[in-house]
């Protein structure tokens, strides 16, 4: 079968034309054409009727996507997979043969609506083949072949030919010779039993003994482990040169039978750990759980604003973990909040956030009560995102350049404006709008309203002529122009 016709070229290539829409909207030109409706029904009324032609643009667009995917298959390409694709038609479906991302292998959809991305999925056994996979290529058959013998070089007799190996029945007879299984002494190189003396000599003995060199134990799990035999000693000690303890770890006699204990007698410091306490020299560090530091707090309930900045401002109460409930109070941003209270002498500072508000809260003063601020900490959560009247808010970086007038781009919307039709400006920024009149009429006249009120008006009265006007819509307004020939409108938002 001979090639058609190929195409050289999609239709329309440097032609004009519209990207057609996938779905028609309302607020689309009735004549606008799309994919899933093809052109509506006003094209298909005479213009008598009410009827409006078809756009020769959407033809052109039309035309030009179809014939795009011709040429790209007319020249030999293949598709390859899009995941964007792939979401918008549910699925890849059985049997779809779709091509690698390196272009050097192609892949065969073995299930209905596939999603599978097998340039970055490992295991696509299941959802993908590699079409030509059942099939063995040339240097894989040459590759296998290499590693086979040919019978020709099966060699029944003994020899020297290293090209040769040995046939069974040769190997067989040969074992048959050899001399029978027995208890033999094998050959090696055997020490003498002084050797063996000298040698054991310098070796630790498991009952004990003293080491003079650097030992390095390597373990992937426990290294070095001691059990007791009489069971109120079990210890390490470190020794100084003269015999004398350096240091102990352990329990035992030098420590409480029940107490683990950390001895440096160098610098006379003990620590010692039982029942969840820990002593410096006798001197006992504060519990785990303590005040609910390494516990779950202290809950704080049912108290208002006086009672709280009372218990804040009482010297006797220590640094601690505060968690709130069903506290009515300014110093808690909302319920079970997890605050960190910090006393420092006759000072105290409180913070406080929780998981059901977005504030975070620093209260901080004295004792005596002349001092107390109580600050709302500024937060990715607590940012305005818009332009409002609030003198304590802060509003974020977007929401103040979205604000700002000028920072878009002109837009070309001729197509979406008619005069005498009144738009409305929903954005959030004011928009400026230039209309011009593109050819010679008699006496060209633009005039502008916005909100009901004339704002700008254009007329040039030298005869055949051309005029243009411009006008800025406040967001949120209304706005309309009336000319009395063919204009090209432009928009900055």
């Amino acid at each position: 079968m001979k090639n058609p016709k190929l195409i050289v070229k999609p239709f329309a290539k440097n032609g004009q034309k519209n990207v057609i829409p996938e779905n028609y909207e309302t607020s689309m030109d009735s004549n606008q054409a799309t994919w899933d409706q093809g052109f509506g029904q006003i094209t298909m009324l005479p213009v008598a009727a009410g009827g409006l032609p078809p756009k020769g643009q959407d033809f052109n667009g039309i035309l030009n996507q179809i014939s795009e995917n011709i040429v790209y298959q007319s020249q030999g390409g293949r598709f390859k997979f899009s995941p964007e694709y792939a979401e918008s038609i549910g699925g890849y479906p059985k049997g779809a043969i779709l091509q690698s991302d390196d272009e050097k292998k192609e892949y065969q959809s073995l299930i209905d609506n596939n999603k599978v991305n097998f340039n970055t999925t490992s295991n696509i056994s299941a959802s993908w083949e590699l079409v030509g996979s059942k099939y063995a290529i040339k240097t894989e058959v040459d590759l296998a072949l290499l590693k086979k013998f040919d019978k020709e070089n099966i060699s029944g007799i003994l020899g020297n030919d290293q090209s040769k190996v040995p046939s069974l029945g040769l190997l067989t007879t040969e074992v048959g010779k050899l001399q029978p299984k027995g208890d033999y002494q094998p050959a090696g190189d055997y020490a003498t039993n002084l050797a063996l003396s000298n040698g054991l000599n310098g070796k630790l003995d498991k009952a004990g003994g003293t080491a003079t060199g650097a030992i390095l134990v390597k373990s992937s799990k426990e290294a070095i482990s001691i059990q007791c035999v009489n069971e109120e000693i079990a210890s390490y000690s470190i020794k100084n040169s003269n015999s004398s303890l350096a240091a102990y770890f352990g329990y035992g006699s030098t420590a409480s039978p029940n107490k683990l204990q950390i001895i440096n007698n160098r610098s006379n410091t003990s620590v010692t750990i039982d029942e969840g306490r820990v002593a410096v020299n006798g001197k006992e560090l504060m519990d785990v759980g303590l005040y609910g530091f390494g516990g779950r707090g202290v809950t704080l309930s049912t108290a208002n604003d006086t009672e709280v900045l009372s218990l804040l401002r009482n010297v006797d109460t220590p640094s601690q973990i505060l968690s709130s409930r069903e506290v009515a109070s300014q110093y808690f941003p909302g319920n079970y909040s997890a605050s960190l209270y910090a006393r420092g002498n006759d000072s105290f500072t409180l913070f406080a956030a929780s998981c059901f508000s977005d504030d975070v809260i620093v209260t901080a003063g004295n004792n005596a009560g002349t001092r107390l601020k109580v600050l709302k900490l500024m937060t990715s959560q607590n940012l305005a995102q818009e332009l409002g009247g609030s003198s304590t808010s802060a509003i974020s970086q977007k929401a103040v350049s979205d604000s700002l007038f000028g920072r878009g781009k002109y837009i070309d919307v001729t197509s979406q404006r008619s005069s005498g039709v009144t738009y409305t400006n929903t954005t959030k920024t004011p928009r400026f709008i230039s209309v011009i009149i593109t050819g010679n009429v008699m006496n060209p006249q633009i005039s502008f309203i916005v909100d009901g009120v004339q704002t700008a008006f254009s007329y040039n009265s030298a005869g055949e002529a051309r005029t243009g006007g411009v006008c800025i819509i406040p967001a949120g307004s209304t706005y309309s122009f009336t000319a009395n020939a063919s204009v090209k409108v432009m928009e900055l938002n």
